[in-house]
């Protein structure tokens, strides 16, 4: 008998407090401010977008992802209103602002630019090699 993982996803705007709070843990402040913001209103100057995420309930096997999914946050990623993906500038270069749990909060991010910063060491000298 299988126990499938039971996964919810859930939105919040950025216009509000614990949206803007939330993408800024998860993606970093750096990431947010290239987004656009609204111009008139009562949201005048909030970033103009929403965070999704997708959280697991309960582990077990996700069909989706082909493989075991622990509780806890499973992925996140940053759309318009009308759900279009947005770039900023994230793990220092600009890219889609969406990432698996690996990648997500201050953490990860540190672990992952440290590992492609020694990655980058170890290719440099075979690319000085070249002629």
């Amino acid at each position: 008998m299988v126990t499938y993982a039971r996964l919810e996803t859930k939105s919040a705007p950025l216009s509000e407090e614990f949206g803007y709070n939330y993408a800024t843990r998860l993606f970093g402040a750096e990431a947010l401010t290239d987004l656009p913001t609204y111009t008139r209103g009562k949201n005048a100057g909030k970033v103009k977008a929403v965070l999704n995420w997708t959280k697991c309930t309960s582990g077990g096997w996700c069909r989706d992802r082909g493989r075991v999914v622990r509780p806890g946050l499973v992925r996140a990623w940053i759309t318009t209103d009308e759900g279009s993906t947005l770039s900023g500038n994230w793990l220092g270069e600009v890219r889609t602002l969406a990432g698996d749990a690996s990648l997500l909060g201050p953490q990860n991010r540190e672990a992952e630019l440290a590992r492609r910063q020694a990655s980058s060491e170890d290719i440099a000298p075979l690319l000085s090699n070249r002629g």
